[in-house]
């Protein structure tokens, strides 16, 4: 359905919805979904976990209310039991949340399992229909890392998580996933594919420029506009390895790799021994910065481990689309990621367990007119598959036939 002639049957009804849109993490794509639904006449609320650490969006809008959630408790994810009070805590503000709002949907993503295990009851409870945004398989990612942690354990607590991720996709009105590669858990987990919708994750189109390499930002920190250089932006997690940027700069001594980031991975690189002198860290900015921080380099790099990378796909590539840059990531082949970027010629993929892949890459990318052709490519699909018009109406589809 083509966006005038949704928005005209859409008018036609004459139904302003009430929706909540939760995102636990702030990312900056999901903003723009909340900015064009209000910009379509609905009344919305966009609430994120104020104390999470990762970067987050734009969260000032004068068509719609922003709704930081904070908890009492300090919250750490170091800390496997203070994370889990610290995520019930979490889901019953935003429950709180839901009984003062009343929306008619709540769409909720990127929520930690036992914190979406009560904003569903919660919307269940004031009778929302309740959406469950896939964008990973949080229970099945806990369950890996907790049993390298504390094996036996470790494994009891992702077996309870997986049942209780299983059970709330049952419970869903509809479930959207951000790729169809995930359709393969949802058939192990025997849940009704009827509802079940598949919309790709986007960048922020309208909010990240192609700016100069040489801005205000890049001259704050005295990066030279004549270097070339490569950056990691956003989380480093333990799904990702930050040896892969270690390499990558000991390997090119003459390429500057500069991480902009936060996360265990993070801080294994500020402590690591000998660090190379092209290796350069500083700390996540803000959204408004974005912009000039990846305009600041000549390409990007981006990391996912073998078995995270079946149930996650990093988002950050989608905003080095949006700023029209090259794209090295460590990722295995099916992820969404890679197959954006191989099958739209945006950068390079390898293996992650070729530590020395992105490293290689480099080399490649100074081969003749290599990062030119890519970087032209990224802007392309960008400007095809990242109009947030389109891709409302492909939500709105979703509620209105939810709400009939």
């Amino acid at each position: 359905m083509e966006i005038e002639e949704f928005i005209r049957d859409r008018n036609n009804q004459n139904k302003s919805l009430k929706i909540l849109i939760h995102d636990y993490a702030g990312h900056p794509f999901q903003t723009s979904l909340s900015k064009e639904l209000a910009r379509l006449g609905h009344n919305v609320t966009h609430a994120y976990f104020a104390q999470d650490e990762g970067p987050k969006g734009m969260m000032s809008s004068d068509k719609f209310k922003f709704v930081p959630i904070s908890i009492k408790k300090k919250y750490s994810k170091k800390n496997f039991i203070a994370r889990r009070f610290g995520d019930i805590e979490y889901g019953k503000e935003v429950g709180k949340l839901i009984s003062e709002f009343k929306p008619n949907i709540v769409l909720s993503g990127n929520t930690p399992t036992e914190a979406q295990e009560i904003i569903l009851k919660n919307s269940k409870k004031h009778k929302a229909v309740f959406i469950y945004w896939c964008q990973d398989f949080y229970s099945i990612a806990a369950k890996l890392i907790l049993k390298k942690k504390i094996p036996l354990l470790g494994n009891l607590v992702g077996s309870y998580y997986s049942f209780l991720e299983k059970r709330q996709m049952q419970k869903a009105d509809h479930i959207v996933l951000i790729t169809k590669n995930f359709l393969r858990q949802i058939k192990k987990w025997r849940i009704n594919e009827k509802k079940v919708s598949v919309i790709e994750n986007w960048g922020p189109l309208d909010e990240i420029k192609i700016l100069p390499k040489a801005n205000n930002w890049s001259n704050e920190y005295n990066l030279d506009p004549n270097k070339i250089r490569g950056i990691y932006t956003g989380t480093l997690a333990l799904k990702h390895n930050p040896d892969i940027l270690i390499n990558a700069a000991k390997n090119n001594p003459n390429i500057e790799i500069l991480v902009v980031g936060f996360g265990v991975g993070y801080d294994y690189l500020c402590d690591y021994p000998d660090k190379p002198k092209n290796l350069i860290l500083l700390p996540i900015q803000p959204f408004n910065k974005y912009s000039e921080v990846l305009a600041s380099s000549d390409f990007c790099i981006a990391m996912i481990e073998e078995e995270a990378g079946k149930f996650s796909t990093p988002s950050k590539t989608l905003s080095y689309l949006c700023a029209g840059k090259p794209i090295l990531i460590s990722a295995p082949k099916d992820n969404l990621a890679s197959s954006i970027i191989i099958e739209n010629d945006c950068g390079l993929v390898f293996d992650p367990n070729d530590i020395n892949g992105i490293s290689r890459g480099i080399q490649q990318l100074m081969d003749g007119n290599m990062i030119e052709r890519l970087s032209t490519n990224s802007q392309i699909y960008a400007k095809k598959y990242f109009k947030i018009e389109n891709i409302s109406v492909r939500f709105l589809d979703i509620f209105l036939r939810l709400l009939k």
